[in-house]
Formats: C-alpha cells, sequence, structure tokens
C-alpha cells in the first residue's frame, strides 16, 4: 500500500502505520536546546558565541508548509523533499551506510535555528543538541540545516537545504533524552549566524517500544497520525456539482473550485503543522482554538461526539467567480480520491486569508461548514461530499485568499487501501 498520509508527530510522521512521514513532533522548538558547542580547531569557544534552536519563526513555518504540500502532492519520503537536489542527494548519500535506502529516513525533528558572536577563527563547529526524542547511538541520522536565500519571481521562498553529518551519543546523566552531535563547516556556520536558518534531522526509525516502555503518553502519540491530508486534494479533486439553497437558476460563469497550490496555501499548512506538532493534538485541536469555531465544529457533530477525534484528509486552496447575491447559499459537490461513506461524520473548514500581524504572520479566519457525504452509483470508488456554503462565505472566496479543509472521523485502513487502488490504476 502506498504511503499516503502526513503524520506529525514525527515518529514522523513518523512511524505509523498508516501514513507517511512527514512533518516532526513535538520535541524540537519546545523540548530541545544546544548544550554544547565546540570547535574542529581547538579554540576555546567565548562564552558570547551561541548557536541555538529558537521560538517559532514564520519563515520556518512556510518553510514546513512547502515540506508539507511536497509530500502530500508526491506520495515520498521526507528525505526527497530534501534531495530533489542532485548535489543535496548525493551528500545525504554520503552520510549513511553503504546501501543505506535514504527513504527509510523518518523527520522527527524541524526548528528555526540562530547563532551569534562566532569567530572565524573557530573553524568548524560540533554542536551538542539534545531533543526529547531518544535517539540511540546505533541509529542513522543526517542533519539537514536550511537558509533562507531570497524570494523568486512568484515571491515564494528560497531556502537552500546542506546535509550534515548527524550522531547520537548516549548521556548516562540524562538517558531520557536524546543527544545528537552535529558537525557544522565554517562555511555554513557563518550562513547560520548572517540569515534566516532552520534545522531537521531525519532518522531511520526508532525502535519498536517494548511492552514495559509503552506509555499512555506513547499510545497518545501514536494516535495522532494524521496532520496533513492525502494527494487527494489538488491533483484528484474537483468541484462536480453546484446548486442553490433557493432554487435559483446559476449563471453559466458561476464556479466554485479548487486550484492549483498557491503559497498562502501552504502557509496555513505549515502553521497547522507546527501547531500540532508543539501541542500534540489532532488537526481539529487547531481549528477549535477559538471558542467561536468550538460551536461552530459542535453544531454540526452529533451529540456526544469528540471534535477532537476528527482527522483531516483533505487541504486546498479554494476560489470562486462570479457569484451573484441573489444566488442565496450554495451547495457545492465535490469529488475526492478519498472514499468517504454516508454515515461518517464530516465537517468542511473553509479558511480565508485576512492580512498579516505584527510580526508578518498571515492570519487566517476559518469557518465550519456543513459536509456530508453521498453516494454515486456511477463512481464508487471515489468520495464525493456535499458542502453547504453560507451566502456571506462565498463572495470571500472570491478574492483568490481562501482554502478548504475536510475533517472526518478515521479513515479505516481498507478505505484507504481502495482510494490507493484508484491511484495506482490511474
Amino acid at each position: 500500500m502506498k504511503k499516503r498520509v502526513f503524520a506529525v508527530l514525527v515518529c514522523v510522521m513518523l512511524c505509523m502505520s498508516v501514513s507517511a512521514l512527514a512533518v516532526p513532533e513535538s520535541t524540537t522548538q519546545d523540548a530541545a536546546s544546544v548544550t554544547d558547542v565546540e570547535t574542529s580547531t581547538g579554540v576555546a569557544v567565548d562564552g558570547n558565541f551561541v548557536i541555538e534552536i529558537t521560538g517559532e519563526q514564520a519563515y520556518a513555518t512556510t518553510e514546513l508548509g512547502v515540506l508539507a504540500a511536497f509530500l502530500q502532492k508526491n506520495e515520498v519520503a521526507p528525505a526527497e523533499y530534501f534531495a530533489q537536489s542532485e548535489e543535496v542527494r548525493e551528500e545525504i548519500i554520503d552520510l549513511v551506510p553503504e546501501d543505506f535506502d535514504i527513504d527509510t529516513l523518518s523527520l522527527y525533528e524541524f526548528a528555526p535555528l540562530s547563532s551569534a558572536n562566532y569567530a572565524s577563527d573557530y573553524g568548524n563547529v560540533i554542536a551538542t543538541m539534545t531533543f526529547a526524542t531518544k535517539y540511540q547511538p546505533e541509529q542513522t541520522l543526517v542533519a539537514m540545516v536550511g537558509i533562507v536565500t531570497g524570494v523568486d519571481e512568484d515571491g515564494n521562498q528560497i531556502v537552500e537545504w546542506t546535509a550534515l553529518k548527524a550522531e547520537a551519543i548516549a548521556n548516562e546523566s540524562d538517558p531520557e533524552q536524546g543527544y545528537v552531535q552535529v558537525y557544522i563547516p565554517q562555511a555554513l556556520q557563518l550562513e547560520i549566524q548572517s540569515r534566516d536558518a532552520m534545522i531537521a534531522i531525519l532518522s531511520n526509525n526508532l525502535p519498536e517500544p517494548t511492552a514495559e516502555t509503552t506509555t499512555t503518553e506513547t499510545r497518545a502519540e501514536e494516535e495522532v497520525i494524521q496532520v496533513v491530508p492525502s494527494k487527494t486534494t489538488q491533483d484528484m479533486a474537483s468541484v462536480v456539482g453546484l446548486e442553490t439553497a433557493t432554487g435559483a437558476a446559476l449563471g453559466e460563469d458561476f464556479i466554485i473550485e479548487i486550484i492549483e497550490e498557491q503559497a498562502y496555501a501552504k502557509t496555513e499548512l505549515g502553521t497547522i503543522a507546527a501547531f500540532t506538532q508543539v501541542n500534540k493534538v489532532t488537526p481539529a485541536g487547531y481549528f477549535t482554538q477559538s471558542e467561536t469555531i468550538q460551536e461552530q465544529i459542535a453544531e454540526l457533530l452529533p451529540e456526544g461526539f469528540d471534535a477532537s477525534t476528527l482527522m483531516m484528509y483533505e487541504f486546498a486552496p479554494l476560489t470562486a467567480i462570479n457569484y451573484d447575491e441573489e444566488y442565496g447559499d450554495v451547495v457545492a459537490t465535490m469529488v475526492f480520491a478519498t472514499k468517504y461513506r454516508p454515515e461518517q461524520t464530516l465537517v468542511a473548514m473553509v479558511g480565508i486569508v485576512k492580512g498579516e500581524d505584527e510580526e508578518g504572520n498571515q492570519i487566517v479566519e476559518w469557518t465550519a461548514l456543513k459536509a456530508e457525504a453521498v453516494d454515486n452509483e456511477e463512481d464508487p470508488e471515489m468520495g464525493y461530499v456535499r458542502i453547504y456554503f453560507p451566502q456571506e462565505l462565498v463572495p470571500e472566496i472570491e478574492n483568490d485568499n481562501a482554502m478548504i479543509a475536510i475533517l472526518s472521523d478515521e479513515i479505516v485502513e481498507e478505505e484507504i487501501a481502495d482510494a490507493d487502488e484508484v491511484t495506482d490504476g490511474e
């Protein structure tokens, strides 16, 4: 079966049963630090020189969204994102054992990185970092350091990645933490100090926990598998029907459609991934930060249904063209490769970009909408979903700054396998 779903725990994403690896768990920013720095030249490090993992930064959140979108679209392991450059691919291959499959590397950490007061006579630097992920000395690790070098013609952030030697080390005085030494060459260290930077840790999967070490927290992490959605959204989804709640005739030029990937949607996907990463919640937890959204979702769910169990299987940019207010509320029928069942609980989330906050972070306002799966006997292998758009929301979607997510109760493995068969057949 294809690796089809994104997880955000970074067992990361990985180590889940039905999914693909994608973005890391909560260990990175909130439970990680640089505990020691030494130089390759033997020069003593001045007390003012620091390398540190910093708090959440917009540039890192944006890159995490780009990474997630790439994995979503291509259904590949995290290493393939970094290895799009042949040069970086060779760097990674040079750092792993002979005949090692880099696609078995999972992404367990992702965080902003900064440095200050580096002196050129330090030469190369060896930074010891600690993470809540308990890496084992026998594991294969690769550190990826990304440097933001600018933006392209479309305004998309450009990040250049470099693969570095990394190795897990034992620390008897703190056996519950994962200690990793990362070898940073001088030229790159200067870049980290002068530009926006970030670090990711790739490794082969952690050993399976034993009965003695499997805790309630471990099991909870294993359940938070879906963070970002499957590949069905942009490349295998479409709007196949529109009607009005009033019965008014629709103009032939009126459309609602799922569009190609957009930078604003990738940024928001990164924000969702980062939030679920830090808080160890399902994507539903991201949307329900607002009490208003909590109430909207609760009204759309069966009585007693736990909203925190909702998974996110679709996420894509959305637009509308030539809406007339005389149409009133609109019902859109969308089709996805995820084969939703009529008895499933679904909620559609529509987000509108409203601008930026004082720190330059994108502001998105989300609205929960009624959604229901419907059968289509002519196309039984696809998932048809009817989504109810209120009149006041549709004009906002016309501004080319909207996106849609589908939340539902968990899709069982059999249904995911069926959806993958559809993609394989194509």
